[in-house]
């Protein structure tokens, strides 16, 4: 039967939240929240520098360039034609958060090398799991940024899939819909606040007047309170007939408790979707001196279980059995920690001279190769041992190897001539 993380088609990407409003894939991008979370994620991980490595037997890494891997080729140049991997990547990525599950399918020329990847939308795509656990994709039909693809069965083989969050490892599970009250509710939010902007009289008060109006002046009173409305026209002095008096009622926006709720919103949203409040412009509790830390929290927990699903994802599926043995696909984040290199120098610098890590260990770690007599480790010469009388114990004499007899004076070198 065809499943997805809790037994239903994977083409289920509506709903109508409790506040009575549909969720769907555009609604929910309106919110800026939620757009500007997307945008956040799938941008910051599509700039990233991506590429296809070779680990040698001497634990050597080198990058392979465009025209020793197919692969690399499609991950830096072209995934397929009107298609650059800036757009595959974020593609793939607001895919998964929205929906749960992104899908491309991997093109193969005669010796089944990678040539070309092709987008595959998630609502024409459902996910049929046989007794032997083997994973098959069905297409139903397929029009996704204009790429056609012919229905049918095809194997996970041939089927990038990227997975939000799931319960069963076979398919995400699609946020539209099981999340569907948080986005409902902010946009029921959003749509009351336009709403109270727009059909509010800024004057927030009664009229009165003396005795019954008659239909003309009725009218005329109307219209002209129709004049004063919304908040374009806050600030309008209106003209008052016939002893007419204003009674004004104070209440706001904020006393109606819109902007509280509005806020909320975004902190449920900012919550599910496991973003800081900071990076979609919500600066409330934030300050100069913790920016930098949540920038790397933001990273550390938001970004690379993305990247680390991306990678091993591309693995698995773009290379075959015997290169993934040495070859590994890198998305590198240093180009997202340029602001704190001075920090991570200092790490390094502290680790290495304390004896704690080599050269080679540390060049391993920011990608770079080994250099040679790079893995000796190093400490201080003015460091002693404290005893336990609390004296400190000199370090061992090291024994001379010269043979010189120390009490003789060594010859006199004769004179040469220039």
């Amino acid at each position: 039967m065809p499943l997805n993380s809790i037994g239903q088609p994977t083409n289920i990407f509506s709903s109508i939240s409790d506040a009575g409003n549909t969720v769907t894939q555009q609604t929910a991008l309106r919110l800026s929240a939620v757009y500007a979370t997307i945008r956040n994620i799938s941008e910051d991980v599509a700039k990233l520098p991506i590429g296809v490595f070779k680990q040698d037997p001497d634990g050597d890494k080198h990058e392979l360039t465009i025209e020793e891997s197919k692969v690399a080729y499609l991950l830096k140049v072209r995934p397929m034609r009107g298609l650059i991997p800036f757009d595959l990547i974020s593609s793939l990525l607001s895919q998964a958060i929205l929906k749960g599950n992104a899908y491309a399918y991997i093109i193969r020329d005669a010796y089944y090398q990678p040539i070309g990847l092709k987008l595959i939308a998630p609502e024409s795509v459902t996910i049929w799991v046989s007794q032997d656990d083997t994973i098959t994709y069905q297409v139903l039909g397929n029009n996704f940024l204009g790429y056609w693809m012919e229905e049918g069965f095809y194997s996970s083989d041939d089927i990038i899939h990227l997975k939000g969050l799931s319960v069963d490892s076979i398919a995400g599970i699609p946020l539209l819909v099981y999340l569907s009250n948080v986005y409902g509710g902010a946009m029921a939010s959003q749509d009351f606040a336009n709403s109270f902007y727009k059909n509010g009289t800024n004057l927030g008060g009664t009229l009165t007047v003396e005795g019954t109006l008659d239909e003309p002046a009725y009218k005329r009173l109307s219209d002209s309170i129709r004049n004063w409305a919304g908040a374009r026209n806050s600030g309008h002095t209106p003209i008052l007939e016939g002893g007419t008096k204003y009674n004004p009622i104070t209440i706001n926006a904020e006393q109606a408790q819109v902007l509280d709720s509005r806020k909320y919103s975004v902190v449920e949203i900012a919550r599910v979707l496991r973003i800081p409040l900071h990076k979609i412009q919500d600066l409330d509790k934030a300050t100069f001196s913790n920016i930098e830390e949540q920038n790397i929290d933001y990273i550390v927990d938001t970004l690379q279980p993305w990247i680390t699903k991306i990678e091993m994802e591309f693995k698995s599926k773009l290379l075959t059995e015997q290169q993934q043995k040495d070859h590994y696909i890198n998305i590198n984040v240093s180009e997202l920690l340029r602001g704190n290199q001075q920090a991570r120098a200092a790490f390094w610098h502290t680790l290495l001279t304390d004896g704690v890590v080599s050269i080679n260990e540390v060049r391993s770690a920011e990608n770079l190769n080994r250099v040679e007599g790079g893995d000796s480790l190093y400490k201080p010469l003015n460091m002693a041992i404290i005893g336990e009388d609390g004296q400190l114990i000199p370090p061992p004499r090291v024994e001379s190897t010269n043979t010189t007899d120390p009490t003789k004076t060594p010859e006199p070198k004769a004179a040469t001539k220039n």
